[in-house]
């Protein structure tokens, strides 16, 4: 496999109403579903590149495909208040 490590930023931010923090689970599912909704994942990976394998670390996640590997890092923004 070719590496490539790209960076890219997820930037998660709640609502006044959900801004205390969620129990582990359901902060990495909401995590991931912003990651994986983000059109910038498949600008990165390309359409055709299947993700093979997702894991968390110390800046986020890194997301593994055939040919590359995507460093999608997490940073959370306070919401407006």
């Amino acid at each position: 496999m070719r590496k490539i490590i790209l960076s890219t930023f997820v930037f998660i931010a709640f609502t006044q109403t959900a801004f205390a923090a969620l129990p582990p689970f359901y902060e990495s599912l909401a995590e991931l579903n912003v990651m994986l909704r983000d059109p910038r994942l498949a600008e990165k990976l390309g359409s055709g590149e299947p993700i093979l394998n997702i894991q968390k670390n110390d800046q986020g996640y890194l997301i593994t495909g055939n040919k590359y590997q995507l460093q999608a890092n997490v940073t959370y923004i306070n919401p407006k208040k």
